[in-house]
């Protein structure tokens, strides 16, 4: 009986001394590993004005509200990236400037949804983008670059979608985190 009740301790700490104590901690957050470095050649940059135009024809998107989104994703990226939004309506010295040009504004109605009251859209930008050093020398730019995204929407009007509530979700994140990504990591 002593050596069945050995035996069964000596089991239990081998458990533990092997396995069951000396596991890694389980995090309740996960972890996530830390963005790659931003470009070299935006290091230095300590704030981005945004410059939003239209060039489309279409005047259907609000400028000011896709300045306002990347500008505001900008700013919740600025921990990682040590670079905020300028809010200045002209840039001060060592200030880069980000335009934006609305190049094409598309809404296509996709086929009839399951649901009787929505229609489901397509949407797309096709933007230039051009980031401005202080020195008037060109960091990065993107030409004739589409961002397109499907959302479910009540109206019929192509003109209304683009006043939507989801179109500036859109606009603040998928669309903000794409161009930004790109702008910042190459992505």
């Amino acid at each position: 009986m002593l050596r069945k009740k050995l035996l069964t301790i000596a089991c239990v700490v081998g458990i533990l001394g092997c396995g069951a104590c000396f596991l890694p901690p389980v995090n309740s957050t996960p972890h996530y590993p830390p963005p790659p470095p931003i470009r070299e050649e935006l290091r230095g940059i300590k704030a981005i004005r945004v410059f939003v135009d239209d060039a489309s024809g279409a005047h259907t998107v609000d400028t000011s509200e896709v300045a306002s989104c990347v500008a505001g994703n900008l700013d919740e990226r600025a921990g990682q990236t040590h670079i905020k939004n300028e809010d200045r309506k002209t840039p001060r010295p060592g200030d880069a400037v980000l335009q934006i040009t609305l190049q094409k504004v598309t809404t296509t109605q996709n086929p009839p949804a399951q649901q009787e009251n929505e229609r489901r859209w397509s949407l797309e930008l096709t933007i230039d983008a051009t980031l401005t050093g202080a020195n008037g020398e060109t960091l990065w730019e993107q030409k004739s670059q589409s961002y397109r995204d499907d959302g479910y929407f009540q109206s019929n009007d192509p003109v209304k979608i683009w006043k939507d509530s989801g179109v500036s979700l859109w606009l603040s994140g998928r669309f903000s985190d794409r161009l930004l990504g790109a702008m910042f990591y190459g992505d």
